[in-house]
């Protein structure tokens, strides 16, 4: 019984250190809408949560605070869809050394599935991973600072998904 008090006790205080390095409170910087096609159809919508609220892209992708993304699918996506559109956001938004991250891009393609309306998506960006939650899930995390800058670069960089995204996710449009 001593035994088994001891683990338990051991089990609780790990797991309390963890959330309590994890669970940094942050707070809605803004939201936008994804758009496609010329029909404007609404994909998802994207929020940002911060440590610090800010209008400043640059320093958010620089910041090595916590963060998340959050895409809530307004329509259905499949899991090749997301595979394109991350990549293409790393090609439009990857200064150099871009090679470098590619096995972790395709680690992120390995954990995408297809995506229905009303899904989620979560990544959460802590100081040394970026953790993947799909439908409340997680399926995956990824240990690479760099690649973690470039991800959130493929919406807040200067080749977002649509400036009207970016802009919402910096609380800078209503």
């Amino acid at each position: 019984m001593m035994r088994f008090f001891t683990f338990f006790l051991a089990q609780l205080i790990l797991s309390n250190l963890t959330w309590a390095a994890e669970k940094t409170p942050l707070t809605l910087n803004g939201t936008g809408i994804r758009t496609a096609t010329i029909f404007a159809v609404k994909v998802y919508r994207g929020s940002l949560f911060l440590e610090h609220p800010s209008h400043d892209a640059n320093a958010i992708i620089r910041s090595n605070e916590s963060k998340r993304v959050e895409m809530e699918f307004l329509h259905k996506v499949s899991a090749d869809q997301m595979r394109g559109a991350f990549k293409e956001g790393f090609e439009n938004n990857c200064k150099p050394n871009c090679d470098a991250l590619a096995a972790d891009l395709n680690q992120l393609n390995q954990m995408l599935v297809d995506l229905k309306v009303g899904d989620s998506m979560r990544f959460d960006f802590l100081p040394t991973k970026v953790e993947l939650r799909i439908r409340g899930e997680k399926v995956g995390e990824i240990t690479d600072p760099p690649f973690a800058k470039v991800l959130l670069a493929t919406w807040l960089g200067p080749k977002p998904p649509t400036e009207d995204l970016k802009a919402g996710m910096l609380g800078l449009s209503h």
